[in-house]
Formats: C-alpha cells, sequence, structure tokens
C-alpha cells in the first residue's frame, strides 16, 4: 500500500483532531511541546501469526499519521481511525 499524501486541509483537521483528543500534548522524551506532521499517511502493517507461530506477510494493517518532536526527533503514530472516532 502505497503511502498518501497529506493535503493542507487534511493536516488541518489532523492537527484539530489531535488536540481535541490530546490537549497537552507533549514529547514523552524531552517535554517539548511542538512536532511536525510527516508530509504522508503511513500503513503500519499488522503481521499476522500461523502455524508455530511463523509471522505471514502482512494482509492488514492500520493507516496512521507520524509526529516529529521538534526538539529530539521522536516520533509519535497516530491511528488515524481512532483519532477521529
Amino acid at each position: 500500500m502505497d503511502n498518501s499524501e497529506i493535503s493542507k486541509e487534511r493536516a488541518d483537521e489532523i492537527f484539530g483532531a489531535l488536540k481535541r483528543k490530546c490537549p497537552s500534548l507533549e514529547c514523552p522524551v524531552c517535554k517539548c511541546k511542538t512536532f511536525n506532521l510527516v508530509a504522508s499517511e503511513v500503513f503500519l502493517p499488522l503481521p499476522m501469526r500461523g502455524e508455530n507461530n511463523i509471522i505471514l506477510a502482512p494482509s492488514r494493517g492500520r493507516k496512521c499519521v507520524a509526529q516529529i518532536c521538534n526538539n529530539c526527533g521522536n516520533t509519535l503514530i497516530f491511528d488515524l481511525d481512532t483519532l477521529f472516532k
């Protein structure tokens, strides 16, 4: 699955949802409160396990968005379906 570019309008929707759901968001590493939004949605594959605990090729996953801390570079990943519930 290709990563989808995030439009300005979609970025504004994402920032709005983050402000509503996480009003005091800060980096868990350095406590910085400013982030950059990665310019494309990220598909996070969820591998399935088969017999004998063998990991199979991912056939499903979640569309996510990533924010990178402006200070230390720590990356936070948010599931888009959950963010917009």
